[in-house]
């Protein structure tokens, strides 16, 4: 079996033009047949988030090692996605702690995914997530998003971990921050067939699929020849050249952001080929009804009220009594489409429920002093 790797971190147009730092951070640690990909992506508002995010990677590195079962169960390597989670979270509050300083100016979102070639374990807190191609072609979402009801991210430090193992055989698996993430799983596919865009995603796995040949060096150039491709969309994403003919609208304020990835494939391990339709084009009641659903995830007690605004907006013509029934039949259609995909869709990922009412008493009475391997 041959599990290639890659990882890199891009600067946003937005961060470029702010004068500020990459705030991403990204790493894969090995051992053995083991595979952990990890990226975090600090909270933009915070004055030392690119520390944040930094830390976060280089001190679950420091866990894994210290703590990486020797022919685990899993619930051994779940174990091990829980723990680094909380000593991560840990170490950055006790760091900041002790240097007299706020921890609310070190937030950070977490990801990370653990994979032998086949089986992923997965750990998430923020709007990061997992991305992961199973061996019959088909991509999958597996983790969700934190958010508030404002749109506001759930960081690290409020420790609402998403722990689980994919109910699925993997054939690649990429740990993304929202930048990516947002543009590879765009609201125009929110109700279709493949959540995923197949033609965006497959810029980071595809060439490297059924190639044993890729050595580390060759493994090297074609990590820069992905953040090549990903930097020019990004930078067209600017110009009157925007929308291209594979990849569709480039203006998109996603891929303005900082952008990183941590990428993990068995070259060995597709059975079929990567699955995927392209999406009609969508009414005008079915592109309002998208608005819909994304306004009120973001914004659930404002939701409606902004839908109002924004066709109002679009229809100024049309009289207060048209707009409000115009704006029902929306949300009727809205609601219809989420009810049947959520009868459609299969779930992606298994939750180990026995492992969530625990408390963290594997964690307590695993209290060895964490020592590097030699």
């Amino acid at each position: 079996m041959n599990i290639l790797n890659y990882n890199f971190s891009l600067q946003g147009l937005s961060h470029k033009k702010g004068n500020i730092v990459c705030q991403d951070a990204s790493t894969i640690y090995i051992n053995g047949v083991w595979h952990l990909a990890i990226a975090a992506d600090g909270v933009g508002s915070c004055k030392h988030s690119d520390k944040a995010s930094q830390m976060a990677v280089e001190n679950a590195c420091k866990l894994a090692n210290a703590m990486f079962p020797i022919n685990g169960t899993d619930e051994d390597y779940l174990s091990l996605m829980r723990m680094i989670m909380h000593y991560t979270a840990n170490y950055i509050e006790r760091s900041v702690s002790k240097q007299g300083e706020d921890i609310h100016d070190y937030e950070t979102t977490f990801v990370a995914a653990l994979y032998n070639g086949k089986d992923v374990y997965y750990a998430n807190a923020g709007d990061s997530g997992i991305i992961a191609l199973n061996t019959n072609g088909v991509y999958h979402v597996v983790t969700t998003k934190h958010n508030n009801e404002y749109g506001e991210v759930f960081p690290l430090s409020r420790r609402m971990f998403e722990v689980g193992k994919a109910n699925f055989d993997a054939a690649a698996v990429i740990c993304m921050t929202d930048g990516l993430l947002d543009w590879v799983t765009p609201n125009s596919l929110r109700d279709h067939k493949y959540r995923v865009s197949v033609p965006r995603m497959n810029i980071f796995v595809e060439q490297a699929l059924f190639n044993e040949e890729l050595d580390d060096e060759k493994m090297k150039e074609y990590s820069d020849l992905v953040q090549q491709m990903i930097k020019e969309l990004a930078e067209r994403s600017e110009t009157d050249d925007h929308i291209d003919k594979k990849y569709g609208e480039l203006k998109d304020k996603n891929l303005k952001d900082d952008l990183t990835v941590a990428v993990l494939i068995n070259t060995e391990a597709l059975y079929d080929s990567i699955q995927w339709e392209e999406p009609k084009e969508k009414t005008t009641i079915e592109k309002f009804a998208d608005t819909y659903k994304t306004l009120i995830s973001l914004y659930p007690k404002d939701g409606k009220d902004m839908l109002l605004k924004h066709i109002k907006d679009c229809n100024a013509d049309s009289s207060d009594e048209e707009i409000a029934e115009y704006v029902k039949k929306v949300i009727v259609l809205a609601e219809k489409q989420s009810g049947e995909k959520a009868e459609m869709e299969e779930p992606s990922k298994q939750e180990n429920n026995d492992a969530k009412k625990k408390t963290n008493k594997n964690w307590l009475k695993r209290k060895r002093k964490i020592k590097p391997r030699e």
